[in-house]
């Protein structure tokens, strides 16, 4: 260049000072215009230093000028100057940096544009990408001024300018050794960056604060509070903040200084990834933990060699059916066998009050129990109450992924350790549906050879009062899902074991006999369900019911106290009369618990255990009574029924009347022979209930007469008195009964007060009293009494002739006559 045109050039350059420091904002701008033009033609770095030694004053000056456009301005020259520059100029790091620091590296922050201060942040980024270095620490100098910038503006209200920071923390990590120096003051404003409405802010922060981590030395309490912060993000909305907090774990476990001490903090923000709800993340993050297994494998490759050469198979034959993937590698799960401390963290998160932290805690638990295998055997006695405890959860999701939790264990820990754990809570806490749950959900998870050897010493657990003996419908459902189990297991054996199968029994009875407390039938349908499975045929379910169901009866505790209809025990009693009935062999125990039940219970109770016992009267079995069943029922009745039908004051009183007689009436329908011979005896009981209050009892009654056997004379005058008396009773149907029950009326001739003329004289009182009521207006009456008339005919025909004689003639009597002369009524 010569030296005339230099000379036109620096004149030029002095103008275009001398503009920039106009007082005119327009001449300014255009100087500033015309200087960034000029700046892109300088072809090389001389050129370029030799402008800025020239306009470097200015340009600083104009990064405070009151403008906004002219502060842009001066930051787009100096970009572009670093833009050009080919090599390093000390001119960024001696003037920009402070400059900038001045702007907004202070507490009170000097610029006050927004976008301006996202332009610096920027521009101190292009900074330290442009001076990073392997060899020589030049940023070392102006650290402190970029770091009190970084630190400042990571508390930005601009959301991009925070994220800018979080770009120029990462580029400053890799560009100066220096950086670990003051990397933990970015602690705490990096985790306050965590908590941002903005998904991609909260995304970078927890990128940057992986990375500060990397460069804290002696600064554990950072590291711990930089894990802790980030745990939370693992349940996030966002896809992409979970995706970088598996990935951010899984650099941790292969970069971070002293990482052996955090692995129990680490490993759950993996963990925790691969049960994540979109596929993606979970095989990225599992992409990235198999190189820590890999690393982990490398560094403890003497140790692990060893158990490599053994643990080949898989821990269970349907190991891989089981988690739908494969086994973890050797590395991987001894990683988390190093972690297993993470087990206190992940205990107290099942137990918060928050139902997506139960849920989260049980998700990493279900990972941590899959690598950890066997070597979780160790932590089982700790995490089962907080397990048994999830599976009480007021919320079915929570309850679903704890029983999955419970069931890998049962696969994958060993059988015999965490059996005697569980059956010793089992004793300790019988009524606990929590444990009941878990407890089943491991056992289903077991191996069928060990759980075969297990099923008598759970089922005489299972079968005791203690624990059968509960009214909760979950609790019901739980147990048959036990009880399911177990009797699968039997069924498979070729021997069965005696014990055993008495427990089975006893347990499915009592559940079966407690389901009668709940309107939902669902729980007693499938242990019915069950129990014909188990039973096998209506023979076996008979042999069955005779051999153990006096101890059924006998394991109702306290009868002897006064309880409710509500009570377990009475319904339990009702339960068991109503499912097996009756058979010789246990029929003693009904009679002397359900006579406990009579003199000592409330008269709901009583009435309920009646109510069985007429339902089961009525499914009478004359083969299970052996031949002894007018014994038994003599015996039942004189010692049970008969003292309930006298008659006793109160509305009470009437119910158990009218529940007895039912009762009663159920036998006369089901053992009509044994009734012949045992209802006469009860003629007094009888007269006395036809006169009862309750048109129920009255009913009844007459049913039971009409079951009934030939009558002492005595008794015979005295039931056809009450029974023409109930032909005026206010009920229709009673009525009617009593109508019918007339012509059947039996009398014994061979009794000793037996009087032919007396006998002939109650007919024709019969007969006539009849006839009387052929004009009942209730339609359903003159057919009955008709059908009376028609048997009385039949078996009194001269008595009858008689007393058809008597008859007024009209017109109503004379078709009577006609219809019965004619015999259209036989």
């Amino acid at each position: 260049m010569s030296s005339s045109t230099e000379i036109e050039r620096n004149l030029e350059l002095e103008i275009l000072c001398k503009n920039i420091q106009c007082a005119d904002k327009s001449k300014r701008q255009a100087a500033l215009n015309e200087l960034l033009q000029s700046v892109s033609k300088q072809s090389t770095d001389e050129d370029l230093k030799n402008l800025l030694d020239l306009t470097y004053l200015h340009l600083v000056k104009c990064y405070t000028d009151k403008f906004e456009a002219i502060r842009s301005l001066a930051i787009s020259i100096v970009n572009e100057f670093l833009k050009c520059f080919q090599t390093r100029n000390e001119f960024f790091l001696d003037y920009i940096i402070p400059t900038m620091r001045r702007r907004i590296g202070l507490p009170e922050m000097v610029e006050e544009s927004e976008e301006i201060q996202l332009e610096l942040l920027t521009q101190l980024g292009h900074i330290v990408e442009k001076f990073q270095s392997n060899d020589t620490d030049t940023l070392m100098r102006i650290y402190n001024d970029i770091m009190d910038i970084l630190v400042r503006n990571l508390t930005n209200r601009y959301a991009n300018a925070h994220r800018e920071c979080c770009k120029a923390i990462q580029l400053l990590a890799t560009a100066t050794p220096s950086f670990y120096m003051r990397a933990e003051s970015l602690v705490d404003p990096l985790t306050e960056l965590l908590c941002h409405r903005q998904s991609a802010t909260r995304t970078i922060a927890v990128e940057t604060l992986g990375v500060v981590c990397l460069y804290i030395t002696n600064k554990n309490d950072k590291i711990v509070k930089s894990i802790v912060s980030i745990s939370p993000l693992l349940t996030d909305s966002v896809a992409a903040v979970r995706r970088m907090c598996g990935i951010i774990g899984c650099k941790w476990l292969i970069e971070l200084r002293d990482r052996y001490s955090f692995f129990e903090r680490i490993v759950p923000l993996v963990l925790c990834c691969l049960k994540d709800d979109l596929v993606d993340i979970r095989e990225e993050i599992n992409t990235h933990f198999i190189r820590c297994g890999e690393q982990f494998f490398d560094e403890n490759q003497q140790e692990l060699q060893r158990i490599e050469l053994i643990d080949h198979e898989y821990p269970c034959s349907n190991y891989v059916a089981l988690v739908t993937k494969t086994r973890p590698t050797l590395g991987c799960r001894a990683l988390v066998e190093k972690s297993l401390r993470m087990i206190n963290i992940i205990v107290k998160e099942m137990l918060d009050w928050k139902e997506p932290v139960r849920l989260h805690s049980l998700k990493l638990l279900w990972e941590v129990v899959l690598f950890a295998e066997k070597a979780f055997t160790c932590k089982f006695i700790e995490v089962f109450p907080a397990l048994a405890k999830a599976c009480q959860d007021d919320e079915n999701s929570v309850v679903k992924e704890a029983k999955r939790v419970a069931f890998l264990m049962g696969q994958l820990l060993n059988y015999n350790d965490w059996m005697e754990i569980t059956m010793r809570d089992l004793k300790k806490f019988p009524n606990c549906l929590g444990i009941l749950r878990c407890f089943n959900s491991l056992f289903a998870g077991a191996e069928i050879e060990h759980k075969r050897n297990s099923v008598e010493e759970i089922a005489k657990l299972i079968s005791t009062s203690e624990m059968c003996h509960n009214l909760n419908e979950g609790y019901q459902s739980a147990l048959l899902d036990l009880i399911e189990q177990m009797v699968n297991i039997h069924l498979t054996k070729i021997e069965n074991e005696s014990g055993e199968e008495k427990y089975l029994f006893e347990i499915l009875v009592k559940t079966i006999a407690l389901s009668n407390a709940h309107e939902n039938n669902e729980i007693a349908t499938r242990g019915l369900s069950l129990y014909e499975t188990f039973c096998k045929t209506p023979e076996n379910r008979v042999f069955l019911q005779g051999m153990h169901m006096t101890d059924v009866i006998n394991d109702i505790e306290d009868l002897d106290c006064e309880h409710s209809e509500r009570s377990e025990r009475i319904i339990m009693l009702f339960g068991c009369i109503k499912l097996c009935g009756f058979q010789k062999e246990y029929f003693s125990s009904i009679q002397t618990a359900v006579k406990l039940v009579l003199e000592n219970s409330t008269a709901n109770a009583q009435i309920k255990i009646l109510s069985g016992l007429s339902m089961a009267f009525l499914n009478w079995n004359h083969e299970n009574m052996q031949g002894s069943a007018m014994n038994l029922l003599s015996i039942f009745i004189e010692d049970i029924l008969e003292p309930v039908l006298i008659w006793k004051a109160g509305r009470n009183a009437e119910s158990i009347r009218a529940m007895a007689t039912q009762a009663l009436c159920s036998i006369g329908c089901s053992c009509p022979d044994e009734a012949r011979e045992i209802f006469p005896k009860l003629s007094k009981n009888l007269i006395s209930l036809i006169e009862d209050e309750l048109a129920v009892t009255r009913a009844y009654a007459i049913r039971c007469v009409l079951k009934a056997g030939p009558f002492l004379y005595e008794d015979y005058r005295h039931l056809v008195t009450e029974i023409l008396s109930r032909l005026d009773d206010p009920c229709a149907n009673v009525r009617c009964l009593a109508i019918e029950c007339l012509p059947q009326l039996e009398v014994n001739p061979s009794d000793d007060m037996f009087s032919e003329t007396g006998y002939s004289s109650l007919v024709e009182y019969i007969i006539s009293r009849l006839f009387l009521y052929l004009d009942d207006p209730y339609i359903k009456i003159r057919p009955i009494l008709l059908d009376s008339l028609a048997k009385l005919q039949k078996k009194h025909p001269v008595v009858f002739e008689n007393e058809i004689k008597k008859l007024p003639t009209n017109y109503l009597y004379n078709d009577i006559i006609e219809d019965l002369k004619s015999a259209r009524l036989e």
